[in-house]
C-alpha cells in the first residue's frame, strides 16, 4: 500500500506541475464536473464531481489525482465496488462529502478509512442491522463468557462485524451530517453511538426501525442539531420482538436483568467489564407510542422530525429541549398537548397535524416565537382567545377540524399572512378573520357559508382567497377592494353572477368558477387585464360572445359541460390562447377564425355536434393534443397534415367509415384512437402507421390482430367497443 502511495504521489506531482505552468491562474478555480474524462483533463480545477446515475463499474486509477475533490456523488451505480471505491477516496485529502445513495448496498466493510469526510449520504440502500447479542446468540452460538463479551475479544469483533452492515462508521469522528433514510434498518448499529460531532442525523422511511434501539443510541449524540425519523417503525408482523437478556452482578453481589445495549454501556463507564452470565429472551413492545424520556440530553437539537411514527402522547420531558426551533409529529395518534410545550421558547415551526387533539390548553399559547402551527386534521372544536398570544405566527393551518367560530383575539395577529380554515363547520363566514389586515391568502373552502360580509373589503393584502364548496350564492362589491388578490377560488357554489365591481380586481391571474349556476359569462370577468386562467366548466352558459376578445392575456380557457351553442368569430382576439376545453357542451360548428389562434397546444371538442372543422385547422403549428370524441364527423380537413406537432389525436365514437389519410402524415404522432368507428380500410393503411407508438381500433379488428403485429410489430394495439373496457396486446 505505501508503495502504491508513492507511485499515485510521483504521477501527482509531475501533473500538478504541467498544469502549474500552463494554467497558473487557473489552478484553484471552483469546478463542477459531470464527467469523469472530462473532470481527469483538468484535476486541479475540480471541486465537485457529479457522477450520479453513469452507469460506472469501476473508478479510475487517476481518481487520486483529484487534491482539491471535495464532494463526490456516486448514487445510482450500483455495479461499483464499493470497498475498492472507498479504498480509493480515501486517497483523496480534500474530500469532505461522499453520497453513495441509492447503490443497492448490503454490505460495507471499510467506511473508517473516509476519516476526513463530514458528509456521508447512504440512502436508499438495502442495510438490514440485527441486534448484534441476538446474532450472537443465536447465529454464532457462542457461550457469554466474559472474555467472550469483552469488545476486545475476537468473538466479540467478529459478531459485530458480522452484523454491522457499515462497519468502521463509527470512527468518522469528523462526520457532521449522516443521511441512512429508506436503508431498511431495523437496528441501529451501536457503532453510531460513537459519532460524537454528528449534527444532522436521518433515518426517514425505516419503517421495521425499533425506535427504543434507535434513540438507546441516538441520545449518545450530544452535539445533534437536527433529527429526521419520519415515517419509521411503524411496519411489522408481530407485536411483540424477543430480546436476549442478561443477569448482571455488580461488586456487591446484587444481581439484575440488564439488556445487551445496557451492557454496552456499563463497559464504557467501568475500567474492567461487568461480570454478565448468560440469560434469557424476554419480550418487550416493538412498537414506540411516545416521545423518548430526554433526560437532559441532546440538548443542542434544534430541528426534530417524527412525523408518521405512530406515536401516540408527548412526554413533558421534551421541554427539556431548550434550542429546539422545528418540530414535526403529525400523522400520529396523539391525543393531548403537555403542558411542558410551553417552555419552547425558541419553537418557530410545529406541525401537529393529522392527530387526534381536541382541546388546546392555554399554556400552549406561551409559544411566542411560533411562526408556523400547523394542526390540519385534527378535532378541534374551539380556537381559544389566547390565541392571541402568538404574536409571531405568520402562516396557521386549522383545516379539518370542528370550528365553527373563531375568537376576535385572532386580530391580535399582526403578522398573519397564511390562513387555513377549510374543512369546518362554519355556517357564516368568520367575520373575525377581516380584522387581520396582514393576510396575504385565506382558505374557507368546504364549509356551509352562504355570505360573505362587507368586512371583506378590509383585507387589502389579499392575494389568494379560496371560498370553494360552500352555499354562496352572490358576491359583494366589496370584493373589489381587494387590490392585491392574484388568484380566487370559488368553485362549487350557488353563484349566479359576479358584481360590476369585480372588474376593479387588477391584479387578478387565475379564476375558478367552476360548478355554479351562472348562465352568462359575468362581463367584468371581461374586464379583468391580466387574467391568465379562467375555469366556468359545470355551469348553464349557453354562448360564447364576441365579449370574449376582451380577454387579450388568457391562457387557459375550460368551459366544458356546459350548454354552449355558438362560439363568437371574435375568439381569435384571444391570442395567447393555448388551451381550451369545450368537452360536452351543444356545439355544432367551429368559427373558422378559431384556426388563427397560433399559440393553441391543447383542444378538447369532444361529446358535442360537430360535422365538420375549420379547414384551416392545419395553421395551429402548436397543436400538440386534439380530441374530438363523440362527435359525428365522417372527415379531417386536408390541412390537419400540417399540423405537424400533434402527437395525440382521438376520434373515437364519430362516423367514419374511411380511414382518415391525412393521419399518416402526422409524425410526430404518438397516441391514435379511432375505435368506435366504422373504418372499413384500416388494413391497406396500417404500414403507415409504423412511427405511432398506441393505436386504439374497434373490436372489429381482433381478428386481424397477428398480421397488425406483423404490418406495426413496434405498436401497442388496443381494442374499444362504445360499452367495453379495452384489450391489450
Amino acid at each position: 500500500m505505501k508503495l502504491l502511495r508513492i507511485k499515485y504521489l510521483i504521477l501527482f506531482l509531475l501533473v500538478a506541475l504541467l498544469h502549474a505552468r500552463g494554467n497558473a491562474q487557473n489552478v484553484f478555480a471552483v469546478g463542477e464536473y459531470t464527467s469523469l474524462d472530462s473532470a481527469l483533463k483538468n484535476p486541479l480545477d475540480v471541486k465537485i464531481l457529479n457522477l450520479a446515475g453513469k452507469g460506472l463499474t469501476r473508478l479510475s486509477d487517476s481518481m487520486f489525482f483529484f487534491s482539491n475533490l471535495q464532494s463526490i456523488n456516486l448514487s445510482a451505480n450500483p455495479t461499483l465496488d464499493f470497498n475498492r471505491v472507498i479504498e480509493q477516496l480515501a486517497l483523496l485529502p480534500s474530500l469532505k462529502e461522499v453520497n453513495l445513495s441509492q447503490n443497492r448496498l448490503k454490505l460495507l466493510t471499510n467506511l473508517a478509512l473516509l476519516s476526513n469526510i463530514e458528509t456521508l449520504n447512504l440512502s436508499d440502500n438495502f442495510f438490514n442491522y440485527k441486534n448484534v447479542s441476538l446474532l450472537v446468540q443465536e447465529s454464532i452460538n457462542l457461550e457469554f463468557t466474559q472474555n467472550d463479551i469483552n469488545p476486545a475479544s475476537g468473538n466479540f469483533q467478529k459478531a459485530e462485524r458480522a452484523v454491522n452492515p457499515i462497519h468502521g462508521i463509527g470512527k468518522l469522528k469528523n462526520l457532521r451530517k449522516l443521511d441512512l433514510s429508506l436503508t431498511r434498518l431495523v437496528n441501529l448499529p451501536y457503532e453510531l453511538s460513537e459519532l460524537k460531532n454528528i449534527e444532522e442525523l436521518k433515518l426517514s422511511a425505516n419503517i421495521e426501525l425499533d425506535l427504543y434501539n434507535a434513540f438507546e443510541i441516538i441520545l449518545m449524540m450530544p452535539n445533534l442539531r437536527k433529527l429526521e425519523m419520519r415515517y419509521c417503525g411503524i411496519e411489522s408482523d408481530v407485536e411483540f420482538k424477543v430480546s436476549p437478556w442478561y443477569y448482571y452482578f455488580d461488586k456487591s453481589g446484587k444481581d439484575r436483568l440488564i439488556t445487551y445495549d445496557e451492557y454496552r454501556r456499563l463497559i464504557n463507564r467501568q475500567k474492567e467489564p461487568p461480570f454478565v452470565i448468560h440469560g434469557e429472551n424476554l419480550e418487550y413492545p416493538l412498537q414506540m407510542s411516545a416521545l423518548p424520556d430526554f433526560g437532559g440530553r441532546l440538548r443542542r437539537l434544534e430541528v426534530l422530525d417524527m412525523h408518521g411514527c405512530n406515536l401516540h402522547y408527548i412526554p413533558p420531558q421534551i421541554s427539556q429541549l431548550k434550542k429546539l426551533k422545528k418540530l414535526y409529529i403529525g400523522q400520529n395518534n396523539i391525543t393531548f398537548i403537555p403542558l411542558g410545550f410551553s417552555k419552547l421558547k425558541k419553537l418557530e415551526v410545529l406541525d401537529l397535524s393529522i392527530n387526534q387533539i381536541s382541546n388546546l390548553n392555554a399554556k400552549f399559547f406561551k409559544l411566542t416565537s411560533l411562526k408556523e402551527l400547523i394542526l390540519f386534521q385534527n378535532r378541534i372544536y374551539e380556537l381559544p382567545k389566547d390565541v392571541g398570544e402568538l404574536r409571531n405566527l405568520e402562516y396557521l393551518h386549522m383545516g379539518n377540524n370542528q370550528l365553527s367560530r373563531l375568537s376576535s383575539e385572532i386580530e391580535q395577529l399582526n403578522h398573519l399572512k397564511s390562513l387555513i380554515l377549510f374543512g369546518n363547520n362554519f355556517e357564516t363566514f368568520p367575520e373575525e378573520v377581516t380584522g387581520v389586515k396582514s393576510l396575504t391568502m385565506l382558505s374557507l373552502s368546504k364549509n356551509k357559508i352562504a355570505n360573505i360580509p362587507p368586512s371583506i373589503g378590509n383585507l387589502s393584502n389579499l392575494e389568494k382567497l379560496y371560498i370553494r364548496e360552500n352555499e354562496l350564492k352572490m358576491i359583494p362589491p366589496e370584493i373589489g377592494k381587494l387590490s392585491q388578490l392574484r388568484e380566487c377560488y370559488l368553485s362549487k357554489n350557488y353563484i349566479k353572477n359576479l358584481p360590476d365591481e369585480f372588474q376593479n380586481l387588477l391584479e387578478l391571474n387565475v379564476l375558478m368558477l367552476n360548478n355554479n349556476r351562472i348562465k352568462d359569462i359575468p362581463t367584468s370577468i371581461f374586464k379583468l387585464p391580466k387574467l391568465d386562467t379562467l375555469d366556468l366548466s359545470l355551469n348553464r352558459i349557453t354562448r360564447i360572445d364576441s365579449n370574449i376578445g376582451e380577454l387579450s392575456t388568457l391562457t387557459y380557457l375550460n368551459l366544458s359541460s356546459n350548454k354552449i351553442t355558438t362560439i363568437s368569430a371574435a375568439i381569435s382576439k384571444v391570442e395567447q390562447l393555448r388551451y381550451i376545453n369545450l368537452h360536452d357542451n351543444m356545439i355544432s360548428s367551429i368559427p373558422t377564425e378559431f384556426s388563427t389562434l397560433s399559440k393553441l397546444e391543447t383542444i378538447i371538442l369532444s361529446r358535442n355536434l360537430l360535422r365538420l372543422l375549420p379547414s384551416q385547422l392545419g395553421s395551429l403549428q402548436s397543436l400538440t393534443y386534439l380530441d374530438l370524441r363523440s362527435n359525428q364527423l365522417t372527415i379531417l380537413p386536408s390541412s390537419i397534415s400540417n399540423c405537424s406537432n400533434l402527437t395525440y389525436l382521438n376520434l373515437f365514437s364519430n362516423q367514419f367509415t374511411i380511414f382518415p389519410a391525412e393521419i399518416s402524415l402526422l409524425k410526430k404522432l404518438e397516441i391514435l384512437d379511432i375505435s368506435g368507428n366504422e373504418i372499413i380500410d384500416f388494413m391497406t393503411k396500417a404500414d403507415n402507421m409504423s412511427h405511432i407508438a398506441e393505436i386504439r381500433l374497434s373490436s372489429y379488428y381482433k381478428s386481424e390482430i397477428e398480421m397488425l403485429r406483423i404490418i406495426i410489430p413496434d405498436c401497442t394495439i388496443l381494442f374499444y367497443d362504445k360499452m367495453q373496457k379495452s384489450d391489450e396486446f
